[in-house]
């Protein structure tokens, strides 16, 4: 069944709302980028963010998210071949990886959640690519939504244009909607699904 039924557009004041917990996060990824380099712990990035949000008065969405134990850390970090959900911890970053952060904060009751990938260091030419397509499949998207009736016409898109570069989709994860919650409706897919 499609989450259609299940959105709710946010009024212009809610947009607003949701803009000042965004910012935080858009600051907690900038921080990160300046500390992004071989040597660095993914432990250490981690307690940037934390430290932003802590500044801000912002409540981490990530650390104690629901699980078996619970989400230990503000961020989750994958570095090369990890997709998504990392922990944080000991492990080293090194020259020519690539590492995915994703964080999120709320503030007076509203949630921000946004995802970043850095090269670090000098990365190889396979790498450098999948990161212009991904950016570049990004800026498709964001062109694409105001032309488009259906995600499903987007995600359609997308798809085309990652598998032309020579990439697929995942497609064991999805995007979400957020609001007053971390994960709201409706699902996005960055693939070709005809229930979007």
């Amino acid at each position: 069944m499609s989450d259609r039924s299940f959105l709710v557009l946010k009024s212009r004041r809610e947009i607003r709302m949701m803009r000042k917990p965004g910012l935080v996060v858009w600051e907690a990824h900038e921080r990160i980028a300046e500390t992004v380099r071989p040597g660095v712990t993914t432990r250490e990035l981690d307690a940037i963010a934390e430290s932003v949000f802590q500044r801000h008065g912002a409540e981490p969405l990530f650390k104690g998210y629901p699980g078996d134990p619970p989400f230990p850390a503000v961020t989750c970090i994958s570095v090369n071949d990890e997709i998504v959900h990392g922990i944080p911890g000991d492990r080293v970053l090194q020259t020519g990886d690539i590492v995915s952060i994703d964080t999120g904060c709320r503030i007076d009751g509203w949630c921000g959640d946004a995802a970043r990938t850095h090269a670090v260091g000098q990365i190889d030419e396979q790498s450098q690519l999948l990161l212009d397509v991904t950016r570049g499949v990004l800026d498709l998207a964001v062109q694409l939504l105001p032309q488009r009736e259906w995600w499903s016409e987007v995600a359609e898109e997308m798809e085309s244009f990652v598998n032309a570069a020579g990439f697929s989709m995942v497609d064991q994860f999805v995007g979400h909607g957020i609001g007053q919650e971390m994960h709201e409706p409706p699902q996005v897919p960055n693939y070709w699904d005809p229930e979007m």
